[in-house]
Order: structure tokens, then sequence, then C-alpha cells
């Protein structure tokens, strides 16, 4: 049954936590309130839905379990989208549920959870964080309430066309059913060449300000044959990072950084971008926050700037690199 916590003054925030499971419930909303949240708990979709029906002007974000007897979290997420489209919903997933999540994100989900969360601060509270500063966001803008169209922040990246979803559920599907790393390497880097003009792509892990580690590399940061030094990938990478003032973003690359990375802008060349995200690539810790991929791409040929929202590419780049231990 649901239960709501008295409400504290000031509370930063009121949060509605959807799981079948009593520890779980209990553990978020000990936590939360603590931190001075106001808490609601529900142990089933039917009671969240209930309850969000009467209290959808103070639930600021859905901490939602995908899994439970009854209604389905998918299910359960487009209800609530349709009752109050600017309602943040973060979908809790277990490792390996790729495709379902995918699936969630693009009923409108904000993010995703990999449980078991150990890390609290960092694998729960800002992603929660990050979801209180967008409902207040889309608050200030127009509403279509019963539409179950979720509004966009501005300034938000676009989820993307309907084609290049579909290509990355193929790239998804592709990456859950090979065990190949070199399968998933060439799969994944064909996706970043035919759907977002990438011209060089590489993941890495950054242990430092200056010591990028690479897991997987593509085109421009691919490995050099034997007469060139083994690291200028890496240095190459390293160079556009050190100009990236935010992750999640396209930004300029400046020319002097395009003629070292070997990307001349010449006459007639579309100028190149940069594009940093963040990656999960721990099979049961959250979303590692050393791990990173950079993507190089023609900004004109990126057709319309359309693209898969960042979580969605990063959520299928980081499955496909879990376990990798070298280039």
């Amino acid at each position: 049954m649901p239960r709501e916590s008295s409400e504290a003054h000031g509370s930063p925030g009121h949060i509605l936590i959807v799981d079948d499971e009593e520890f779980i419930r209990t553990s978020f909303q000990l936590y939360f309130e603590t931190l001075g949240f106001s808490v609601s708990t529900a142990d089933g979709g039917k009671s969240a839905l209930e309850l969000f029906r009467e209290r959808s002007q103070s639930i600021d974000v859905v901490l939602l379990d995908l899994v439970m007897p009854g209604i389905h979290g998918i299910e359960i997420l487009r209800n609530l989208k349709v009752i109050d489209s600017s309602v943040e919903v973060i979908i809790a997933t277990g490792c390996g549920n790729m495709n379902t999540a995918i699936q969630a994100l693009r009923y409108g989900a904000y993010d995703y959870i990999t449980k078991p969360i150990v890390n609290f601060e960092e694998d729960l509270l800002k992603v929660v964080q990050e979801a209180l500063a967008s409902r207040r966001a889309n608050r200030q803008l127009p509403q279509s309430k019963g539409s179950g169209t979720p509004s966009t922040a501005a300034g938000a990246e676009d989820v993307g066309s309907p084609a290049l979803l579909t290509n990355l559920e193929k790239l998804a599907h592709a990456v859950a059913t090979t065990c190949a790393g070199d399968t998933r390497k060439q799969a994944l880097g064909e996706f970043l060449r035919s759907q977002l003009s990438a011209v060089g792509a590489i993941a890495f892990e950054q242990t430092s300000t200056e010591k990028l580690t690479p897991l997987a590399s593509w085109g421009e940061f691919d490995l050099p044959d034997e007469e060139s030094p083994q690291d200028l990938p890496v240095l190459k990478a390293a160079a556009i990072v050190a100009t990236l003032s935010e992750e999640s973003v396209w930004q300029p690359v400046s020319p002097e950084v395009s003629t070292f990375v070997g990307c001349r802008p010449e006459e007639g060349n579309p100028p190149l971008e940069a594009l940093l995200l963040p990656l999960d690539t721990t099979s049961a810790q959250g979303k590692n926050a050393n791990s990173r991929l950079l993507i190089l791409s023609r900004a004109v040929r990126r057709a319309q700037r359309a693209m898969p929202a960042p979580y969605l590419l990063a959520l299928v780049v980081g499955q496909a690199l879990r376990g990798a231990t070298g280039r």
C-alpha cells in the first residue's frame, strides 16, 4: 500500500519510490528522508498510479522499478507521463536489462540506475538531484498535461529521429547477443560512422587529468601502424578532452586541434565537433565516473544534428565494453 512521509519544511523535493521489495523501499526512504526529502512509497504499479493521480502536483521525481508483479514498469511509466508529462522518472534496472532500459528512456524516463546500488551518493543521489533540476526547468515551460509527451528543457539534447533509435536498438541487440569483443567493437564502429558521421572515437579510463588508458578505439583514434608512436591515439584524444568544457554536449574542435588530430579543416570540409560521454563499464557498481567515450564527428554531415540522447548511446557502448582491460 502507498505510504507518504510527513513533509519537512524546506524539503529539497518530493520523491515517489515504487518497488515491490520492502527492503529496497525502506532503504531508499530512510536515505532520502535523512537528507530532508519528502518521500512517498508504493509497492506496485496500481498503488503508485493511484497515489500519483492524487498528488501529481507535489511529486517531483519517481524512482521506478521496471520488473514487478502486476503492471510492468514500462506501462507504469507511460501512465505517469500521461498524468503529468513534466514529472521525471528514474528507472531501476538490473544489469543485463539493456534493451528494456532503452525502451523506458524512449518513453520519457529521465535516466536509469543499475541495481544493486553500491554508492548511494554517486549512483543515486546525483541522478535524483539532476532530475529535480530538470523537473523545475520543465515546470517553467508550457505543459501539455495529459498528452503523454514530455516537455524538453531548453538546451537538452533531442532524443533523436526514429531511424536513429531503431538503429541504436539493433546495435543494443547485437551487443547483447554476442560475446566476441571484436564483433562488438566492429558493430559499435559502424554505428558511429553511419549514424553520427564519426571520423573517430575512443573509449578510455581517465586515472588523472593527464593520463588516459584506452579501452577501445575507432577511426582517427585507432591503433597506428608499426612505424607510428603507439601512444599517438591517446595523445590526440587527450588534446581534445583538455579543450572540452562539459560532457554530453557537442562542442566545436579548434582548427589547431583538428590539424593535430589529422583532420585538416580544408576548404569545403565540414568542421569537427566532439562529444564526451560518461560510460558504465562496471558490471554491478553503477556508473564508473572515470570511464568516458569521446566521439569526433563532422558537424554538417550529422543529419540535422539529430542523435540518440547521450545516455542511450553511453548505455549501449558501456555494456559492450564491460570487462574490457585493454585496447
